[in-house]
């Protein structure tokens, strides 16, 4: 069993303690191989059977890597085949305080189950991971670097969304619950010649609008930063969304009717006081592409292997603030 240790970044781990165990005789079995100044390693033979080896960098009980190890019939070299990946630890003491009565907390944040989703994490590829509090409301985690989504929906009242970057550094955070609020609204396709016969939406009367619910079935999108929430319309152009009061979110309907595309929505400030109605409208498309340095044949595309544009989005505003966002294909 030999190979030389590495993290994440491909810097060696020199002077890094490798444990072993022989998972047949359990924790008694325990091995502790250390590596020298160039993060080299060399420990056996070792017996048949099924092994597990695994590293805590920074010794706080928190193991950045398990792999299982198999030892067969045949002679061979063993190696790790895997990196330690470079994680960080967090502390994050939750609250639930009542601005009304801060001696009496909203919610009990004793052992209470945090959700940790990575930003890039998909359906097909799930990126989550899971942490519960102490008696004191503290949650601690050992997590991979990067971009989190934190949230807690377990209570019928109070939820908890919030978003970390984990970087180079160890953090202390604190998290707030926030009262939930369910957001019911009403999409409405109005054709433009209708709009402009009454004088603008606002012109409207309520009798007008039922003849105009978007009855395609459609997404209606309510972002927060990376928090992403969503909901599909009913038959009568209704949906209904789940959102912490605290926070702003950009509230957002795309359709396509006729073969022409359309979109609408509303910046949320405050949940609790409601949204107006999503009205969608013909939208014209724009096309573009970016570039690095220069633009065409002597430039360099952004995303053809540039580090860092990953991910990469445009984000459109309009002039109430509404966002709609769109990644680089």
């Amino acid at each position: 069993f030999e190979d030389t240790l590495y993290d994440g970044m491909g810097e060696i781990l020199n002077d890094t303690v490798i444990e072993l165990i022989d998972m047949g005789l359990g924790e008694e079995s325990l091995i502790t191989i250390i590596t020298d100044e160039n993060g080299s390693f060399s420990h056996g033979p070792l017996a048949k059977g099924d092994y597990m080896w695994r590293v805590d960098i920074d010794q706080d009980g928190w193991y950045e890597r398990e792999v299982p190890l198999i030892v067969g019939d045949e002679s061979t070299n063993l190696t790790l085949e895997v990196s330690i990946p470079t994680k960080r630890d967090l502390t994050i003491q939750l609250e639930a305080v009542d601005p009304l009565d801060p001696l009496n907390p909203l919610i009990d944040v004793a052992n209470r189950t945090l959700m940790f989703t990575n930003v890039l994490s998909t359906d097909a590829s799930p990126y989550v991971t899971n942490a519960t509090s102490d008696e004191n409301g503290q949650v601690y985690i050992e997590i991979d670097r990067g971009e989190w989504i934190v949230s807690d929906e377990s209570d019928e009242q109070y939820v908890l969304w919030d978003e970390i970057e984990v970087t180079t550094e160890d953090q202390n955070l604190t998290m707030s619950y926030a009262e939930s609020v369910w957001v019911n609204g009403t999409v409405y396709a109005v054709p433009e010649n209708i709009l402009e016969s009454v004088g603008g939406v606002e012109n409207m009367t309520q009798e007008m609008l039922s003849n105009h619910v978007a009855s395609n079935i459609l997404t209606v999108e309510a972002r927060s930063g990376s928090i992403m929430m969503s909901d599909t319309t009913d038959m009568n152009g209704t949906y209904s969304l789940r959102l912490p009061g605290s926070r702003v979110f950009h509230i957002t309907a795309d359709a396509y009717i006729n073969s022409e595309s359309y979109n609408g929505g509303h910046l949320l400030l405050d949940a609790n006081n409601g949204v107006p109605a999503i009205f969608l409208r013909e939208t014209t498309v724009v096309r573009g592409s970016v570039w690095l340095d220069n633009a065409g044949e002597n430039g360099t595309s952004w995303g053809e292997g540039v580090p860092g544009s990953e991910d990469a989005e445009v984000i459109a505003t309009n002039s109430e603030g509404l966002e709609w966002r769109v990644e680089l294909s």
